[in-house]
């Protein structure tokens, strides 16, 4: 079986799937980044289904990337706004709320 993987940065997934089993793939990506979980977890299933040759239905694509895209945005959206960002706020909270 050929495959091909192009990466811009190198974050060590590769080394870290070496000699696990192919189906473990995508739990194990997901669990890399605590923010991407969800991006890591589709790039690989679309690994396997490249590598393997099996892919499904176009439907079941289109679901899959609707789904995806609905949930990612969601997600990251609650984790950026409020991990990431609200530190920046923390004066406000202290200076209007907090007396």
């Amino acid at each position: 079986m050929d495959s091909k993987v192009e990466v811009s940065m190198f974050r060590g997934f590769e080394n870290l799937l070496k000699g696990k089993e192919l189906h473990l793939a995508p739990n194990i990506t997901a669990k890399i980044c605590g923010v991407c979980g969800a991006t890591h977890t589709l790039v690989s299933t679309e690994a396997l289904e490249m590598a393997s040759g099996l892919y499904p239905s176009e439907r079941a694509i289109a679901f899959r990337n609707v789904a995806y895209s609905l949930a990612d945005i969601m997600y990251n959206n609650v984790t950026v706004t409020y991990l990431f960002q609200s530190i920046n706020y923390s004066y406000v909270i202290r200076r209007y709320f907090i007396h």
